[in-house]
């Protein structure tokens, strides 16, 4: 990591409330480079079919001519191939596979983006952040039942998240801390990419302001952890006795299970 990210992450933590106005600058050759480096090496090819190692056979003219692509404002961003795979009950879930080159920008965008957000997460988030897995979100939510006399546990899973979160408010969230126009356009590209499934394009309905899709890529993977972070922080008594991986918030509350139950989660 570069010693000027750093500064960015440390005026981030010391100022919750300041916005970022110049961060595409960022986007070097050489943060796309290390990008590519710690992609996947085994991920599957996205709509154009090519594959890593074929990236890999020309990466620094692939990397150079990505670079002024996005210098110039000519880069776009190709639609995700969707991939099903098999999930409990006999259903199956929807994979969204970006482009190679799609993957290197998107992982760039999440190191920068990481560092104006990472300072401010509370200790309960757990997903998609570094370091961090669902399995210490289980083990936070252990020493929460056995500690704090817990009476009640809450368990709530938004379903089908990432196939219908608004991409408005995704984008309210991220300009709360950025206002820098090339990198709210970039993610824009992402988010609007469209999805190809069996040789049909999908792309949001915007008659309903949601999407048919949305990217599991890294800056929408932060927009959603502030999200579910706005959530948390409307009971303050929450923040101790809760822990969210991704879309998936556990909640313990100690005392009488009425009187505990914060009133925004009295649903009809």
């Amino acid at each position: 990591m570069s010693t000027n990210l750093e500064q960015i992450a440390e005026m981030s933590r010391q100022d919750p409330r300041m916005r970022f106005t110049s961060l595409a600058h960022y986007l070097t050759p050489q943060m796309l480079r290390s990008s590519y480096e710690q992609l996947n090496r085994k991920g599957a090819p996205g709509v154009d079919g090519v594959t890593m190692e074929e990236f890999r056979q020309n990466l620094d003219e692939n990397i150079e001519a990505l670079w002024l692509e996005l210098r110039s404002g000519k880069y776009r961003a190709m639609s995700v191939r969707r991939a099903w795979i098999p999930k409990d009950g006999g259903k199956l879930r929807p994979l969204g596979i970006p482009s190679v080159r799609d993957r290197v920008v998107q992982k760039a965008l999440h190191t920068i983006l990481s560092m104006v957000f990472e300072p401010c997460f509370l200790e309960v988030s757990y997903g998609y952040r570094p370091g961090l897995s669902a399995h210490d979100a289980l083990d936070r939510l252990g020493k929460l039942v056995n500690r704090s006399g817990t009476c009640m546990i809450v368990d709530a899973d938004i379903e089908g998240f990432f196939d219908a979160v608004n991409h408005e408010w995704l984008r309210k969230f991220l300009e709360d801390r950025v206002t820098d126009r090339t990198i709210l356009r970039l993610v824009g590209k992402f988010l609007n990419a469209g999805v190809m499934d069996n040789g049909s394009m999908w792309r949001r309905k915007t008659e309903c302001r949601k999407a048919v899709h949305c990217l599991r890529c890294w800056p929408t993977s932060i927009c959603t952890t502030c999200w579910i972070y706005g959530l948390i922080v409307e009971s303050g008594r929450l923040v101790k006795t809760s822990a969210f991986w991704c879309a998936t918030l556990t909640i313990s509350w100690p005392g009488s299970p009425i009187e505990a139950m914060p009133r925004a989660f009295w649903w009809s």
